[in-house]
């Protein structure tokens, strides 16, 4: 169901992703880089894209990234990290 939702709204090719059981949680799941960078590409370009953005940690300021690349760097990377 998840990968045909992002085939459908997004138009991004699933091939390159493997969902064991849909939970996120296996093992078994896998995605190559260049499958994460299609889909936020076609989401960051969507109706959501500038929510999903902003709502992303700042570099040097909160989340995740609170205490990474400050100086030069800060308020500049939205990222999500482990």
């Amino acid at each position: 169901a998840v990968e045909s939702l992002i085939r459908k709204t997004y138009k991004v090719d699933t091939g390159e992703l493997h969902m064991e059981d849909g939970s996120g949680l296996s093992k078994l799941d896998s995605v190559t880089s260049a499958f994460m960078v299609s889909l936020l590409t076609s989401v960051y370009n969507s109706s959501i894209g500038k929510r999903l953005y902003s709502a992303l940690p700042s570099s040097g300021e909160d989340g995740t990234l609170a205490y990474r690349m400050g100086g030069k760097l800060q308020g500049r990377v939205h990222a999500k990290i482990k």
